[in-house]
């Protein structure tokens, strides 16, 4: 349901899949409601990012609320209808892009 929102956000900001995470144990793919990684966004932060994917997401009629923080960056919460997802925007290990990753479940700081 988000794929189209991701592939727009690809021609608006440079989206590339290099993962360098700056705590790769909190995004391991056995950790519990982990959906898929979307990639780095070059030259952001989560804040920039955050209102760049609130304005794509609000026009396709989502709702984006901030829920929590999580590995130095924050947790969003997105809604339309029934639908309910949560995407993570935490910052590079050089603190030069951000990374997205979408989960079904909002992570927790439990691992």
């Amino acid at each position: 349901m988000l794929d189209d929102v991701f592939a727009k956000l690809n021609t608006e900001v440079e989206l590339i899949e290099d993962l360098n995470f700056s705590q790769p144990e909190k995004f391991a793919a056995s950790i519990s409601g982990l959906k898929k990684t979307i990639g780095t966004v070059v030259g952001k932060n989560p804040q920039e990012l955050a209102l760049i994917l609130k304005k794509q997401l609000e026009a396709k009629g989502f709702e984006l609320s901030q829920i929590n923080t999580y590995a130095d960056g924050f947790i969003y919460e997105v809604k339309k209808a029934q639908f309910s997802e949560y995407i993570t925007l935490t910052p590079d290990l050089e603190k030069i892009g951000t990374i997205i990753i979408l989960w079904v479940n909002p992570p927790t700081d439990s691992i």
